[in-house]
């Protein structure tokens, strides 16, 4: 863990120095110098700095295509648009059937495009393999 580091300021001009001293090399004010310790600095935080709803209206589609009685190769595809800029997905996926219990391994691509609160474009990516379980009762 980092240490907090320790920085002397003097109060009538700001300046700021490793050590005490009784007059403050910058302005010569006389005991305006006090210690000041500052926190550790950590990681940065992960934020996007969009702290706000989006309403979009969204389009999808999905295609099952039967490889035998226990496999099918699943497809789907979507977009939307509206206060975003715009967002898609796309998705593969082979799954295995067997009674009530469903397999799910795949690929899966999905982009945000966002307006931050400031007003910048944040713009987030996400891709890569998916597996998941499912079940029908």
């Amino acid at each position: 863990m980092a240490k907090a580091s320790k920085a002397f300021v003097c109060q009538a001009c700001g300046a700021v120095t490793a050590r005490w001293s009784g007059k403050c090399a910058a302005c010569g004010e006389w005991n305006s110098i006090i210690e000041e310790t500052a926190a550790p600095a950590g990681p940065p935080a992960l934020q996007t700095g969009v702290d706000k709803s989006y309403y979009d209206f969204l389009l999808g589609a999905r295609y099952a295509a039967p490889v035998s009685d226990a496999w099918r190769l699943v497809f789907s595809a979507d977009l939307s648009a509206g206060d975003t800029d715009g967002t898609w997905s796309i998705s593969g996926y082979g799954v295995y059937r067997t009674g009530p219990h469903r397999f799910y391994a795949g690929y899966r691509h999905l982009e945000i495009d966002l307006d931050g609160a400031a007003g910048e474009s944040v713009k987030e990516t996400f891709s890569g393999p998916a597996i998941a379980y499912g079940f029908s009762f």
